[in-house]
């Protein structure tokens, strides 16, 4: 009986270790057909559109933070926004940032609250630029390593391997299983991320989980591995992750504890600063409900327009699904990670993705198009398809029988009374 429930424990098995047991290709669960390959090229061009939108939407403030302060008389820096309002004797200045009030018989003569308004306007000046400097810090770079990465994959890596060298494996396929995580999230990061992404983090049930579970070290270590020093982010996560589980006493549950007030403080500190973005983004769009929307130029619409794409980007559904997904095939039977799992996740996509560009697709026309496409677009439901496959149940069917015969001559009774490993390696 255990033999037979060992033979059936293989069921899960990661569909890249083919050679072992006969699994398919992630060729049929990963290649777009006729039809999906348009419904794949679309997404793609829909998400270089997002990063094109949202890196101008974090640029354009940038740029007139820049110029702001080269100018010193807010009269002189105007945009077209800006107006001014005669109401009774007096009058308001307006701007996209603040509102400022004065007297219109003298507008040399600033009063008390008028001073009190401008001595707290710095203080809403340096939150502005903050949000302004770190939405572009994070946004502007990503935009920037996902156009040049998607312009190398596709013109300037090949799938063709040279067969005078067997050890000699096409640039596409070693880079995939170098970086499998780059074309997934960092797009994605890059079409709609903004400083009030952290706003999710006011659901205490999800952000606790986010932090005690493992899901920041997990995407820390997938997505910072190819780009810092070997060897760093390995104990970096490996020491997140011990601390924030400790089994034993003493130092261990103090640094467990100085641990969760650092992750408390900093989520504290993003839930502050998202909340601050959220209003500095919303008195940027005073025009929705002061002009009509026949009356909008193409500003206005644009601001609109990537306010919403940056609402959406809170919670990213595909990274949320796809989290998901992973917990239940690498996160074991606790429903946390152990830093052996979260470097298997790595490993797999590594294997998988660099078999799919080894596979029926080299050397084939816009190889490296189909591809890309594939790898932006790679969602829960493909995952689903790669560990769960009629073909590979097929398979697992099919040599259940030699499983059992290994099997019964590694357990079977010539080894019993065997402890030396060299006589069962004779066997």
């Amino acid at each position: 009986k255990e033999r037979m429930a060992l033979a059936s424990a293989s069921e899960d098995m990661p569909v890249a270790v083919r050679d072992l047991v006969g699994f398919m290709y992630p060729y049929k669960a990963m290649a777009p057909t006729r039809t999906s390959l348009v419904v794949k090229l679309s997404l793609t061009f829909w998400a270089m559109i997002r990063i094109v939108v949202n890196f101008c939407a974090v640029c354009l403030p940038f740029w007139i933070w820049l110029v702001s302060l080269v100018s010193d008389d807010p009269i002189t820096f105007r945009t077209s926004s800006s107006k001014m309002v005669l109401e009774g004797d007096a009058i308001r200045i307006c701007y996209d940032r603040e509102i400022f009030h004065g007297s219109s018989s003298n507008l040399g003569f600033v009063d008390k609250e008028t001073k009190q308004f401008c001595e707290s306007f710095w203080h809403n000046h340096f939150a502005y630029s903050l949000i302004v400097c770190l939405e572009f810090v994070m946004v502007a770079p990503a935009a920037l390593v996902s156009f040049i990465t998607c312009f190398c994959f596709l013109f300037c890596m090949t799938d063709n391997t040279n067969m005078s060298s067997r050890d000699q494996v096409p640039s596409r396929a070693r880079f995939l299983h170098s970086q499998p995580f780059t074309l997934i999230v960092l797009p994605k990061v890059a079409g709609n991320w903004s400083m009030i992404w952290s706003l999710k983090l006011i659901n205490l049930s999800y952000s606790f989980q986010y932090f005690s579970r493992g899901d920041f070290d997990l995407w820390l270590y997938v997505c910072m591995k190819p780009f810092l020093p070997k060897g760093w982010i390995e104990g970096l996560v490996k020491r997140l992750l011990k601390v924030r589980r400790p089994q034993g006493s003493g130092t261990a549950n103090s640094t467990c504890h100085v641990i969760w007030v650092v992750d408390l403080l900093g989520m504290t500190a993003f839930l502050t600063l998202s909340m601050v973005a959220m209003r500095i983004k919303f008195l940027k769009l005073y025009f929705v409900a002061t002009l009509r929307m026949h009356a909008w130029d193409y500003l206005c619409w644009f601001r609109f327009v990537s306010f919403i794409n940056q609402v959406v980007g809170i919670f990213n559904f595909d990274l949320l699904e796809m989290h998901r997904c992973l917990l239940m095939k690498f996160g074991g039977s606790d429903s946390t990670w152990s830093f052996a799992e979260v470097e298997s996740v790595f490993n797999y996509f590594g294997l998988i993705f660099r078999r799919y560009v080894l596979g029926r697709l080299q050397g084939k026309p816009f190889s490296g198009l189909i591809v890309l496409s594939s790898i932006i677009t790679f969602s829960s439901n493909t995952f689903q398809c790669l560990i769960l496959s009629e073909c590979r149940t097929r398979a697992i069917d099919e040599t259940r029988q030699d499983r059992l015969k290994l099997l019964g001559e590694l357990l079977g009774d010539r080894h019993s009374g065997k402890d030396d490993a060299t006589q069962r390696v004779e066997i």
